[in-house]
């Protein structure tokens, strides 16, 4: 996901930065990032994009 897209999921949902990491797995929270897959579903995988991703439940077209 785009940085701005990060912000907009932030600012719409009423995270702090702390429940963004939480989302992300909390511990090593910083090894890992938020992926779209192409129907807009929003997953965490590692840094290099490998694998299929933790679901979060939130689909980037709710937001």
């Amino acid at each position: 996901m785009s940085d701005a897209e990060v912000k907009r999921m932030k600012e719409k949902l009423g995270l702090t930065r702390e429940q963004l990491h939480d989302l992300k797995g909390g511990i090593n929270a910083s090894k890992r990032d938020f992926y779209k897959k192409p129907n807009g579903d929003i997953v965490v995988k590692p840094k290099n994009g490998k694998g299929p991703g933790e679901p979060t439940g939130l689909n980037i077209k709710n937001i």
